[in-house]
């Protein structure tokens, strides 16, 4: 039988454990409520991108004929995340498919159910990735669904036929899991 000296000891220890992997999420890995990676938001130039991130990731910039500029950074040859830039030279979209979760833990592997308990009740939004949830608390934020973890007979509907019950059934997956996230413009 533990003594209550010994159980104190072992709580005190399994908290402090924690301590330096919560520090580490909300110094560098955490997206803020306003959508920043760090210090790096919508509407800043991409020189910023480079300043902020040169020193711990690789950081690829990629120009395509037609199509818009995109700035990715790699550790490992995994792409953590994708900032497209206009003709400005400004961040319009960011997209993360890696380590950075928000400020409440969610992003990759997170569930449905645990976006919902964090944020409340959310929308959905079809597009040709998946679907993407959005959440009236973070409106600027969305986190895509593993389409693995969506019905067969929900997968792949067009917005312009999306309906509510489609809808309410895809909120209801509690267990899809988040694979990415997507950072826009506050609509």
């Amino acid at each position: 039988m533990e003594t209550p000296k010994k159980s104190f000891f072992v709580l005190a220890l399994a908290f402090l454990s924690c301590l330096p992997l919560r520090a580490a999420l909300a110094s560098n890995d955490t997206i803020s409520r306003d959508g920043a990676i760090e210090s790096v938001k919508i509407g800043d130039s991409e020189k910023k991108i480079f300043s902020t991130f040169e020193s711990r990731y690789q950081v690829i910039d990629v120009k395509k004929p037609q199509c818009a500029r995109t700035i990715s950074l790699s550790r490992d040859k995994n792409t953590i995340a994708t900032f497209s830039i206009d003709d400005n030279g400004r961040i319009f979209l960011i997209d993360i498919r890696g380590v950075f979760r928000t400020v409440e833990n969610i992003g990759h592997g997170s569930t449905l159910t645990e976006a919902i308990n964090q944020y409340g009740g959310g929308s959905v939004t079809p597009t040709d990735q998946g679907y993407l949830v959005t959440f009236e608390k973070m409106r600027n934020i969305s986190f895509l669904l593993s389409n693995d973890d969506i019905p067969n007979d929900l997968r792949n509907i067009p917005d312009d036929v999306f309906t509510p019950d489609q809808e309410k059934r895809i909120l209801g997956l509690g267990k899809a899991r988040i694979i990415a996230i997507q950072i826009s413009h506050e609509y």
